[in-house]
């Protein structure tokens, strides 16, 4: 997610003022091309005339900015979740990154499970629907990203990204989510410290 905070306010300010911190910042352990950084803030631009006419548009822009041999290894979920950004899906990718994720732990992989739960929030969140609709797909996907957070340490990320899933799960009207989300969020705060 480009921005994070405990308080939904902030998180607003920040994203009508603030540009999104460059991908090398959030993961200096791994490095990020110029053109992928460059899709990257194209994609979050603050004006709507700015960004990416379509999500197909942004597939594309995505493709030419990748390296080839990141391109060569696309998994048939990377593929199904490119295929459900240009149709504007929002549940599929939802469900789709849900699934990679898990392949993605499955494997050891926390932090490349955790990088793809960022991504398809991002592109969630950029491309918005209806608030309840946004909500059903976005608070599953921040919960998950909320628990690899706390696995891999990062206690205060997680805290805050569980919050936020709490929100989307109030604002989908789903009792269940609600329910889920506050429940995480008060086995974070018992594992302060």
């Amino acid at each position: 997610m480009p921005f994070l905070s405990e308080y939904s306010d902030e998180v607003l300010a920040m994203h009508l003022h603030d540009p999104p911190a460059p991908l090398a910042a959030r993961r200096p352990d791994r490095t990020f091309s110029l053109a992928l950084q460059h899709v990257v803030n194209r994609a979050l631009a603050k004006d709507p005339a700015e960004r990416y006419p379509s999500a197909d548009a942004l597939s594309r822009a995505l493709d030419e900015a990748m390296p080839r041999s990141d391109r060569d290894h696309d998994q048939p979920l990377v593929a199904a979740i490119r295929a459900a950004t240009r149709a504007g899906e929002i549940e599929e990718i939802a469900a789709k990154a849900l699934e990679l994720a898990q392949v993605l732990v499955d494997g050891l992989r926390t932090s490349d499970a955790i990088d793809e739960l960022e991504a398809a929030v991002a592109v969630i969140a950029a491309h918005p629907t209806e608030p309840e609709r946004d909500g059903r797909a976005l608070w599953p996907l921040l919960a998950t990203l909320a628990r690899h957070l706390d696995e891999v340490g990062d206690r205060a990320s997680a805290r805050r990204v569980a919050a936020h899933a709490e929100r989307q799960a109030t604002r989908s009207g789903s009792a269940f989510g609600r329910d889920a989300t506050r429940a995480l969020l008060l086995h974070l705060a018992m594992r302060r410290g």
